[in-house]
């Protein structure tokens, strides 16, 4: 019996149970729209104050959300589903075409329990949790006796009128009347810029080998890109900033279900000499920058995980695998040719100032010997790294992310951003809250991006955009880790609740940063005083607290007070 097999007799019990214990249904169908910050798990209807009016506001250029929960009659139906245009005052319009719909579909999750230490997802109670987007084209098909959720995005045109708009959203089966949702959005002044310009550095880590894998297409074939762009166009829409490359074969060992490979050949020579095919890593680097992801490549790694480095040994005809540690003579003499050859492709293909050395939670010491040897022979390359906090390493590193509670000394981090460098923090599979577990409270992926404010990072980074498990769709769950720690979008570009809440952040740390620049630059006493309360707001943001007060507590209060600043 396979995982899918066991998914859906699954999801069948819970049906059931559903069906026997729930007595909200009344046959007929009802809906009301509810809070983003609250999680279906399961497929019981979750406890709402039941409305079927929504009432947002944002900014030109935003994309602001809301959901739709519809109590699914006795048998299955065929409904269809719509959203008219918003109508301002004096013709002035948001088209259907910038209000999207999509169906919030389960995934197997589990709990956090011991995190990074979990010993397998048998052991841990699992659930069913809706996360995954799913477009809806125009029809969409119930279950019996099954909530419906419905997830609605509207992209605020950067040209609209500042008002008051209004529409609706209708559902119906056949001919019948079916049901009517309002629609109110606010549409304040401030304008938002295109994700292309948006500051914050999100450094997602991209896996093409996953899309390799679930598409059973061919690695770097024409096929293989064409799965990979809509993925990837999704991300750059966040803002996405960095490139992930590898130029060694697995340098997080086997981590993911699908294994990292080198995108540079390295081969040996008879003579001994070396030669290099970046062919895969010219086409990757290419493809991502006309996706609109340009402003980073990240070469990973030159320490990897098992210390293990392979290159394809002409003399045997063979893939040769060499087990070393940096500051050895063996390693020396498989990476000081590779820097220097390395170096003179990057500056032909004009990508040299792009391009960061990038290492993750590797030890000082052989941070130390890698820093020195790409200073001595390749030192137009920038350092990236990933890991626990060093503060003598300051100068030489670039791009530095953080775990979330580790700390930077604020003349530290003054420091680093006068050099211009990159100062992030991360999350993983160690942090049980904030973070983008399938299982997290939503509005968490928010807080993400407050917390960079509040701490004056540039942004964060998460090792795993898209690693996906071995059954995506449906089972978000993987080995030792918190299920949804390996990806955060799935396969063929859909998005998740999680994802659209992240991106949900990362404009509202883009709208603190325009209004305090705008406030400082005003200078008044009134200007002086929202200062105060904006950064009086942003201090609520300490992963401490999060013990007592929820994230969505937290996000509300802040997105309550720019609503305040904007207008």
């Amino acid at each position: 019996m396979n995982r899918y097999t066991i998914f859906i007799i699954f999801f069948g019990l819970l049906v059931s149970y559903a069906c026997a214990n729930k007595s909200s249904y009344t046959g007929s169908m009802e809906g009301s729209f509810f809070n983003i910050d609250t999680t279906s798990r399961g497929i019981d209807i979750p406890l709402i104050n039941e409305t079927q009016t929504w009432s947002g506001k944002g900014w030109r250029g935003e994309r602001i959300s809301s959901q739709l929960l519809i109590w699914a009659p006795e048998s299955k139906k065929e409904l269809t589903i719509y959203s008219s245009a918003l109508s301002g005052k004096e013709n002035a319009l948001i088209p259907e075409t910038h209000i999207s719909l999509y169906e919030i579909k389960y995934v197997m999750t589990d709990v956090f329990a011991e995190g990074c230490e979990k010993t397998g997802i048998e052991n841990y109670d699992s659930s069913l949790v809706a996360d995954l987007l799913e477009p809806i084209k125009s029809s969409i098909q119930t279950e019996a006796r099954v909530p419906l959720l419905i997830w609605i995005s509207i992209d605020i045109p950067p040209d609209a009128d500042p008002g008051y708009y209004s529409g609706e959203i209708k559902l119906r089966e056949g001919r019948n009347k079916g049901l009517k949702f309002a629609l109110e959005v606010e549409v304040l002044s401030p304008d938002l810029p295109p994700p292309s310009e948006w500051d914050f550095h999100l450094d997602l880590w991209q896996n093409p080998f996953s899309v390799a894998r679930l598409f059973n297409v061919e690695s770097w074939s024409e096929a293989h890109f064409e799965r990979m762009k809509p993925t990837m166009e999704m991300l750059a829409d966040a803002g996405q900033k960095c490139i992930t490359t590898t130029i060694s074969d697995k340098p997080w060992g086997g981590q993911t279900f699908d294994p990292y490979e080198s995108m540079v050949k390295k081969i040996r020579t008879v003579s001994g000499s070396w030669t290099y095919d970046y062919s895969v890593f010219d086409a990757w680097v290419g493809f991502a920058m006309e996706c609109g992801i340009d402003q980073q490549i990240n070469c990973y790694s030159m320490i990897t995980w098992n210390n293990e480095y392979s290159y394809f040994d002409e003399s045997g005809e063979q893939e040769h695998t060499v087990s070393c540690k940096p500051g050895s003579r063996e390693y020396d003499e498989l990476w000081i040719p590779f820097l220097n050859d390395f170096n003179d492709h990057l500056l032909q293909k004009n990508w040299q100032d792009l391009t960061t050395i990038s290492m993750d939670e590797r030890s000082m010491e052989d941070l130390l010997k890698v820093i020195e040897l790409v200073g001595r022979e390749a030192p137009e390359l920038k350092i990236a790294f990933a890991g626990r906090y060093h503060p003598e390493l300051d100068h030489a590193l670039f791009d530095l992310s953080v775990a979330s509670a580790h700390v930077i000394p604020d003349e530290n981090l003054a420091k680093r951003e006068d050099e211009e460098f990159k100062t992030t923090f991360y999350v993983c599979c160690v942090e049980e809250q904030p973070n983008t577990f399938s299982f997290s409270n939503p509005a968490e992926a928010s807080y993400l991006a407050w917390y960079a404010a509040n701490r004056n990072f540039d942004g964060m980074l998460r090792w795993s955009y898209n690693s996906w498990t071995e059954n995506p769709l449906h089972d978000s769950r993987f080995r030792r880790f918190p299920a949804g720690d390996t990806y955060i979008v799935y396969p063929g570009g859909r998005s998740s609740v999680r994802f659209e809440r992240l991106r949900e952040g990362i404009q509202d740390f883009e709208k603190i940063r325009i209004l305090k620049e705008e406030l400082i630059l005003e200078g008044s006493a009134e200007s002086h005083e929202k200062l105060k309360l904006l950064n009086s707001q942003l201090a609520k943001f300490d992963i401490q607290s999060l013990s007592t007060i929820p994230a969505s507590e937290t996000v509300a209060e802040g997105k309550h007070l720019l609503h305040q600043l904007s207008r």
